[in-house]
């Protein structure tokens, strides 16, 4: 199911009722880049990745939200973001700013749904080698030496270093923290 399409939200969430029962747990986990330069970045790849990115989310989180609420069971939203939304890299101007908004995202509406018993949070990982960007660390092997080199604790992560954050924010461990934000960087925002 496409992200893009207006009535995504409606189709993931009837599959997943389908299959699953009502959810407790939100993880919204989308990221799209369009690796370019700012002067040669189109509105086209600018609104392709705000939709994904920060949009799908929005309403993902909103939807998520509403059903809870009617049927008074709280709940827990993780937004993945990226050290990106606070680190500014080159190239990759849309992809930081909507990261930067889904950050804020779980800051209102942790705001607004911690009377409904919703929790909403946000996890940001650094440099991660995963399924998404494998063409970047597969082809090109030793720019991402390179990049590891730089990080406090010289290696890249994988998508496993996030798995005991993940699972923290959506457990009943996390359940006085609402409009948080971990980083999980290798070091490199403390450097």
């Amino acid at each position: 199911m496409a992200c893009q399409d207006d009535d995504a939200v409606e189709q993931l969430f009837a599959a997943a009722d389908s299959l699953l029962g009502p959810a407790d747990i939100l993880v919204n986990n989308v990221g799209v880049v369009a690796e370019t330069p700012f002067l040669e970045h189109s509105q086209e790849d600018y609104d392709h990745t705000f939709r994904i990115n920060s949009r799908f989310p929005f309403f993902t989180t909103q939807r998520f939200a509403r059903a809870n609420i009617q049927r008074k069971a709280g709940g827990s939203v993780i937004n993945i973001a990226s050290v990106s939304a606070y680190k500014a890299i080159s190239r990759l101007s849309s992809y930081q700013c909507s990261k930067a908004a889904l950050a804020m995202l779980s800051k209102s509406a942790a705001l607004e749904l911690a009377q409904y018993g919703i929790r909403v949070n946000t996890l940001s990982p650094g440099l991660t080698a995963t399924n998404g960007n494998a063409h970047q660390w597969r082809d090109k092997p030793e720019l991402w030496r390179e990049r590891s080199k730089e990080l406090p604790l010289g290696r890249t992560g994988v998508p496993e270093d996030m798995t005991g954050a993940a699972l923290f924010l959506a457990s009943e461990e996390s359940s006085w923290m609402t409009g948080g934000h971990i980083v999980i960087d290798g070091g490199d925002s403390a450097a």
